[in-house]
């Protein structure tokens, strides 16, 4: 039955792609802007943990302004969505129209220190073209992190459809060797880094809550002595989008190691809640960012068993 299952949701998927990418771009976005909508109002697959996740980080707002920003996250996502199932049409000349990436001389410089570069996102516009625009920049140089699909017939699929243009993959389960090789032969290894931490995981404040927040690309920079340059790909008006990297602050950091990744871990969630605030619509609120938690009294630093995470959600607004 689990084979039966997969071949369909593969066949569905596969199919899905192959027309949306026989389509114009612009009806594409259109497309996915309408059915986000859609899944907003009808099929309301994670609704509540959006809304919840919204109304937490923005306690000033009202209810009607909450569910704007809901319907516009969802809509962000369905345009996420069709966009990349069409992405197999894309050439290298369309890919550098759709996804600019506006100082790659900031890259460059990186490089020539001969230490690679871990690159920084998240579920943030469409990381989707970003991670196929910088393979594009840098073929044969970037690796992508990701995390293995249930259904191994779509995980091959989506695998093919983002190393099209010259990067590489590697699982998050085998990444921290094939990083660590990757960044001391130069090269790029991207990362969407803004999920869930595990609940014994390092605290650290994100939209004015003390969650869990994974600690790899710390430990990663600090043990292979590999910058972090942060960015995101930013929607613009026209559909398109602007990727514009920061080089994460490093001066200053405490002389013990747990204090570094701590510090570090913190100015690179700062710059993603800076983005966020900036534009709350184009990031991904479907996941339970917040799933762990630590209470108001509880110290910043690794989650112990005296202040256990706890799970907060409020009420859906009507």
């Amino acid at each position: 039955m689990v084979f039966v299952r997969d071949f369909i949701e593969y066949v569905a998927f596969g199919g899905a792609s192959r027309l949306l990418g026989l389509l114009p771009l612009a009806l594409v976005r259109r497309l996915g802007a309408i059915a986000g909508r859609f899944a907003f109002s009808f099929v309301r697959m994670r609704r509540k943990a959006t809304i919840d996740n919204l109304r937490c980080a923005y306690p000033e707002k009202s209810a009607k302004e909450v569910l704007a920003t809901a319907r516009g996250a969802y809509e962000n996502f369905g345009v996420v969505m069709f966009e990349f199932m069409g992405m197999w049409r894309l050439s290298a000349e369309e890919v550098e129209r759709v996804m600019v990436f506006d100082n790659l001389d900031l890259v460059d410089r990186v490089l020539e220190r001969g230490r690679g570069a871990l690159v920084l996102s998240a579920h943030f516009g469409n990381w989707e073209y970003m991670a196929l625009g910088l393979g594009h920049a840098y073929p044969q140089r970037l690796t992508l992190i990701v995390q293995e699909q249930r259904n191994r017939y779509v995980d091959r699929f989506t695998h093919k459809l983002r190393c099209r243009l010259g990067n590489s993959l590697v699982q998050t389960g085998k990444a921290a060797k094939r990083a660590l090789t990757v960044l001391r032969r130069g090269g790029l290894v991207a990362i969407l880094g803004d999920q869930s931490g595990p609940e014994d995981g390092l605290y650290t404040e994100f939209m004015g809550r003390m969650t869990s927040t994974h600690d790899g690309p710390a430990r990663l920079s600090l043990r292979s002595d590999a910058p972090i340059l942060f960015g995101l790909p930013v929607r613009q008006p026209d559909g398109n989008y602007v990727f514009h990297f920061e080089e994460v602050d490093q001066s200053g950091l405490p002389d013990d190691q747990d204090g570094r990744i701590r510090q570090l871990t913190r100015r690179h969630v700062e710059m993603l809640e800076h983005a966020i605030r900036l534009h709350p619509e184009q990031w991904l609120w479907l996941h339970r960012r917040w799933k762990h938690v630590l209470p108001n009294d509880a110290p910043v630093g690794t989650q112990t068993r005296k202040h256990k995470a706890q799970t907060v959600y409020a009420g859906e607004p009507h």
